[in-house]
């Protein structure tokens, strides 16, 4: 029986010696400028036992190798697949990738790849190596995607290395919502590894997964229209009914819970998970509302009057507490776990700023949305604002998040755009497919690593790299 196959990821000049008998073989993976150089070599003799730790090389530190050792469960005979990590570049910037292959003595070696529609390797045919000679391969991008590259020697071992593909940043890809008319609102990461959305209209939970496949669930109370949504500590995704005043929680099997609130005709908006295990909403009324995983609701009013928090957001801060948007009162307020509130008046005067939108940003700080004047502000957890200008003027900057790539993400709802911000202020911004979209509510950072965003008037969820 052949060992069961190996598999361990590297960095960059990492080096893994795997024993395949009679002898080990060798994996460098080395960075050279933009391209990452896979070396593979083989050699004969020996007992078919791990060799010693392999030294540390003193070459300089950007080059250095460092290594590791697998121990194999018994000797290994006929073909091995030993996976010593991944390939990931851009597609349309990084064009090629070099992947070079040496032996110790006359060999014959032939690579492939698995997905041809991902890459493609050249040369294909076999390639004929004499002792400590290399033939350098050519490893060209096509499309977004997986793939493995499999070398092949003379004796039918065999050794391959994933690839993933990246698309462009700023690729956009859409997906139709099922029901008609189902105004999706917003939308979550869950503990599924799939994103969660709210359905306004269609009066429904919908999932999707990063593949695109959407599943909806519906509420229990007709014509709830649910708004916010959260993944909570307890591993359920907690949503607002705006008309229904309630808040429901969803498992991701889909099982839905209604609780009521203790408020008269309260219209529950925003919600987001706290540092202290609860989940936070906003309401009309001026209201912060508090919810516990058992369901037992509690509510702490804004000093500010009209204040509009519900339609200002609500985000966990880096201090521990929360933070929101008083999109009527022009200000940002925070809440702490035991329900004292501080709020921030903005330094800049004038009517008509209407912060709409708030979320903690990768650097540490707040940023939020201006709607009234086409900017976005951040500001500091002691309250020091700074705001930036958007480079397509037009009222209408909605949600952010903060992504992956350490930056924070934004929506246009006038520009019809996805922005993105990066700490030090500088925006660009992404065009979305399909014309009046209307993206506004919802925008947050998926599982795959992609951002993930509603569209409410085009009835889609879109998806764009980041």
């Amino acid at each position: 029986m052949p060992n069961r196959a190996s598999s361990i990821t590297l960095a960059a000049a990492d080096t893994l010696a795997v024993s395949i008998a009679p002898c080990p073989w060798t994996f460098r993976l080395r960075s050279l400028g933009a391209a990452m150089v896979l070396l593979l070599a083989a050699c004969s003799g020996g007992n078919g036992t791990v060799p010693p730790n392999l030294p540390k090389s003193t070459t300089n530190s950007s080059q250095q190798d460092r290594s590791q050792q697998l121990m194999p469960e018994s000797v290994m005979t006929g073909t091995i697949t030993v996976k010593p990590g991944s390939l990931t570049f851009l597609a349309f910037n990084a064009k090629i990738q070099t992947l070079v292959v040496s032996v110790s003595k006359d060999d014959v070696v032939q690579a492939s790849s698995s997905n041809s529609a991902v890459v493609t390797v050249s040369p294909a045919f076999p390639i004929s190596l004499r002792p400590h000679k290399s033939a350098t391969l050519t490893v060209s991008p096509k499309s977004a995607g997986s793939a493995e590259i499999n070398i092949v020697d003379l004796r039918g071992n065999k050794a391959s290395v994933g690839v993933s593909v990246k698309a462009a940043t700023g690729t956009i890809v859409e997906y139709a919502v099922p029901t008609q008319e189902s105004e999706p609102y917003v939308i979550a990461a869950g503990p599924d590894g799939n994103l969660w959305v709210t359905e306004y209209g269609g009066n429904q939970i919908a999932r999707i997964t990063p593949q695109g496949g959407i599943t909806e669930f519906p509420i229990p109370t007709a014509s709830s229209h649910p708004w916010g949504i959260a993944a909570g500590r307890d591993g359920n995704l907690w949503f607002t009914e705006s008309s229904a005043q309630q808040i429901g929680k969803i498992t991701t099997g889909g099982v839905v819970t209604e609780y009521p609130l203790p408020q008269n005709g309260p219209t529950p908006t925003y919600i987001a998970k706290g540092s202290d295990g609860n989940l936070w909403f906003t309401m009309n009324g001026d209201i912060i509302g508090r919810i516990t995983p058992v369901g037992s609701a509690t509510v702490f009013q804004v000093p500010t009057a009209n204040s509009e928090v519900l339609f200002g957001g609500i985000t966990a801060g880096p201090d521990g507490n929360m933070w929101f948007a008083e999109l009527g009162g022009e200000k940002l307020g925070r809440i702490t776990p035991s329900g004292t509130l501080t709020e921030f008046p903005f330094p800049f005067s004038g009517a008509g700023l209407l912060p709409d939108g708030i979320t903690a940003g990768p650097d540490g700080n707040l940023w939020f949305s201006l709607q009234g004047d086409g900017k976005i502000g951040k500001m500091t957890t002691s309250g020091t604002v700074v705001e930036y200008t958007i480079p397509t003027f037009a009222p209408g900057a909605g949600a952010l998040t903060g992504g992956p790539d350490g930056n924070v993400w934004f929506t246009e709802t006038a520009g019809n755009n996805i922005g993105r911000i990066t700490p030090a202020g500088n925006v660009t911004e992404f065009p979305i497919v399909t014309t009046s979209a209307y993206v506004k509510y919802g925008i947050t950072s998926g599982p795959d690593g992609n951002l993930w965003f509603t569209e409410l008037a085009a009835n889609k969820i879109g998806r764009i790299t980041p």
